[in-house]
């Protein structure tokens, strides 16, 4: 079992992962929404679960640009349990 990260502890490099993390997680629901509705007009729920994929993938640009500026390991890592 992962154990779950101190937010009061947190380095800046758990809170570059963990945002990169969240914008990951919010780009892959949009994702699976827009697979799941199928093909869609202009102004559909498809082309607005679409553009806000796009929009999570702009967000998270910068911060994975900063953690290489980082020198730690991360420690919160993709199905890290960083709730609870």
């Amino acid at each position: 079992m992962a154990a779950k990260l101190d937010f009061a502890t947190l380095t800046l490099q758990d809170a570059l992962d963990l945002t990169v993390l969240i914008e990951k997680e919010a780009e892959e629901r949009y994702r699976l929404f827009v697979s799941q509705l199928g093909g869609g007009e202009d102004g559909d729920a498809v082309a607005f679960f679409a553009m806000m994929e796009r929009n999570e993938q702009r967000h998270c640009r910068e911060p994975e640009s900063r953690q290489d500026d980082v020198d730690m390991p991360a420690r919160a890592v993709w199905g890290f349990p960083y709730y609870g």
